[in-house]
């Protein structure tokens, strides 16, 4: 038993796409305009997925749902539903991770280049031998894309 989970732990999971983890986001946006975040914590460890920029939004909807019940006891689960609904639906941008509908690969996929030692970065992270002069020469391709970027770049193509 043992020597299979060791095994599986090891054995690649599911692949995603952009597009997956968007239509499973939106899915769980859709459930959580229905007020109950239980079932949303379980469909997130069903799937999978879980992103950090979508989840501030969802803990958002669930605080809205609570406040309008408390405004208003005769409004039903349905009406504040449709009404969150409506509200998502002009505002997709602001709630869905904006790299998930950005045109071209997946930017996940850069992870997966062998350039990046995972191994050797954990070790010398936990040996505390962080600040070796190897750290300063393998940065990750993405890292020179913006370093250079003056104040009103920063201003003009960051979130």
């Amino acid at each position: 038993m043992q020597k299979e989970i060791h095994f599986y732990t090891y054995q690649p999971g599911i692949p995603r796409t952009a597009t997956d983890i968007l239509a499973e986001l939106k899915i769980q946006v859709k459930m959580v305009c229905r007020g109950v975040a239980q079932p949303i914590i379980d469909r997130q460890a069903d799937s999978g997925v879980k992103d950090a920029y979508t989840q501030y939004w969802i803990n958002q909807l669930i605080e809205c749902v609570c406040d309008m019940k408390k405004r208003d006891c005769s409004l039903s689960t349905d009406s504040i539903a449709e009404e969150l609904l409506t509200w998502v639906a002009v505002n997709e941008a602001r709630i869905y991770n904006p790299f998930l509908s950005h045109p071209g690969p997946y930017w996940h996929f850069l992870l997966t280049l062998h350039w990046w030692d995972i191994t050797d970065n954990h070790s010398r992270l936990c040996s505390g031998n962080r600040h070796t002069n190897r750290d300063f020469t393998h940065y990750p391709p993405w890292h020179s894309s913006h370093t250079s970027w003056s104040d009103a770049q920063k201003k003009t193509y960051t979130l």
